[in-house]
């Protein structure tokens, strides 16, 4: 249980997360208090900012997109210690708590 995110494997929900992020938001706030470390918090913020970041300038959103398929081949593989997003990961990792 303790490495399962909504129900799902740990990897393949942080992974499917990075492609989809309505994911990410509904597995933060579902399992903020329960099954979710900070890490993976972490991880699925940075999802939900990179898609916020990709739509708001859409030619960020390109280099997003690169940077979120990287990261969610890592996190399908749970090689989450290489799933890092340039800038994004370090603003969102001093404000999760």
């Amino acid at each position: 249980m303790e490495n399962q995110l909504l129900s799902m494997p740990k990897n393949v929900n942080i992974g499917l997360s990075y492609l989809i992020w309505p994911i990410a938001l509904i597995t933060v706030l579902v399992e903020r208090k329960k099954a979710a470390t900070r890490d993976d918090r972490v991880m699925l913020w940075t999802a939900v900012f990179t898609a916020a970041i990709g739509s708001i300038v859409w030619i960020l959103g390109v280099v997003c997109l690169v940077f979120a398929i990287i990261a969610a081949i890592h996190a399908f593989k749970g090689e989450f210690e290489a799933v890092k997003i340039p800038f994004i990961t370090d603003i969102v990792a001093k404000r999760v708590h």
